[in-house]
């Protein structure tokens, strides 16, 4: 009796990812769908081409994906968070309902918000999320990942300056 149970949540659950796949695809394949992304450069809104929001939520989810560290317990994620946003440039990708991601520790984890500091030739520590109250941080991310980041054309950089040649690798 319970294998039944189990196989009918197991359907469900499935079936549940297909029909948001489907959606997203159907949508424009790519997290963009999902997300209202805002972008701050230098105390300033930075407009994005349709191009360039699927691109720029389509790298930050493939960025905290990556992260293969949790540092919220060694990072006063709450505070940073505040920070990042009365900062002079970020992105923030807002979802219009939480999404489960696995990141690169197989942990699950519930997302509805993440928020990328953007400060001039520096790599960022963490990729922060929220769910709720909730505020996470997490490190160890891609570098490769964040050089899509740097290639947008209307972030206005002259040079990538998160080009693995330049920073980490």
């Amino acid at each position: 009796m319970g294998s039944t149970s189990f196989k009918m949540k197991l359907l469900v659950t499935v079936a549940s990812a297909i029909v948001v796949l489907t959606v997203n695809v159907l949508a424009g394949g790519t997290w963009a769908c999902g997300y209202k992304v805002v972008v701050q450069k230098n105390q300033k809104p930075v407009q994005l081409s349709k191009e360039s929001t699927a691109l720029c939520a389509d790298t930050i989810h493939d960025l905290l994906v990556s992260c293969s560290v949790d540092s919220t317990g060694s990072v006063a994620a709450d505070q940073r968070w505040k920070d990042i946003v009365a900062s002079d440039s970020f992105i923030h990708l807002i979802g219009e309902e939480s999404f489960k991601m696995v990141i690169a520790t197989k942990e699950t984890i519930d997302v509805r918000e993440i928020l990328l500091p953007l400060a001039d030739n520096q790599w960022p520590e963490y990729v922060l999320t929220k769910e709720g109250t909730n505020v996470h941080a997490y490190a160890k991310y891609n570098p490769r990942t964040l050089e899509k980041i740097g290639s947008i054309p209307e972030m206005g950089f002259s040079k990538n300056p998160f080009s693995c040649r330049m920073g980490k690798e």
